[in-house]
């Protein structure tokens, strides 16, 4: 590691970072502040995802108790976070690698807005307060920066009763392709 530069990091440096274990994925928390994102490392998160069945992600957080959230979040082909919205808080995503679905969902399963996202044309989608969404790799590999406020609470997420919960895989597949025609 440069010795000049302390905001770099990796991931099997325990001085640096903690390895947690989020509901939806595992998770490295930022021990130290500043934290920079290279592409190294980036493909170090990627090559430890890989075989996880749930992707992984790393907070540039520390814990779940701080008040911003910035996730780098990896996912795989096949993946889809359950459908869901935040009662008080709005997110964001920016696209690093890969291209992803993002789709917005009025209370009753309606979709209000799909975007393709990618890093050469939509970069950055803001979803906000009370807004059902989900989104979904399209490429292999998607990586992204998420980020939203904190802390986190157990009750932060509310799911939709008409949206595959992930338990039954093949829903979840055919919820993806009739998602994915919509996308421009």
């Amino acid at each position: 590691m440069d010795k000049n530069r302390s905001s770099l990091i990796r991931l099997d440096d325990d001085q640096a970072v903690g390895l947690g274990d989020s509901r939806k994925s595992p998770a490295y928390f930022c021990r130290r502040k500043p934290v920079a994102v290279t592409r190294e490392l980036v493909a170090e998160l990627v090559a430890k995802g890989k075989g996880t069945g749930k992707g992984i992600r790393l907070c540039l957080h520390e814990g779940p108790d701080a008040l911003l959230h910035d996730m780098i979040v990896v996912q795989y082909a096949g993946q889809c976070f359950r459908s869901h919205k935040h009662l008080e808080k709005d997110e964001s995503y920016h696209m690093i690698e890969g291209e992803m679905g993002v789709v917005i969902f009025d209370d009753e399963g309606k979709v209000v807005d799909a975007c393709r996202m990618d890093t050469s044309n939509t970069m950055v989608y803001g979803v906000g307060t009370g807004m059902y969404h989900t989104n979904f790799p399209l490429t292999d590999v998607v990586v992204y920066h998420e980020s939203r406020p904190g802390p986190f609470s157990p009750g932060d997420s509310v799911f939709p009763p008409w949206g595959p919960d992930g338990e039954n895989e093949e829903a979840v597949r055919e919820f993806v392709a009739e998602l994915t025609r919509l996308l421009p």
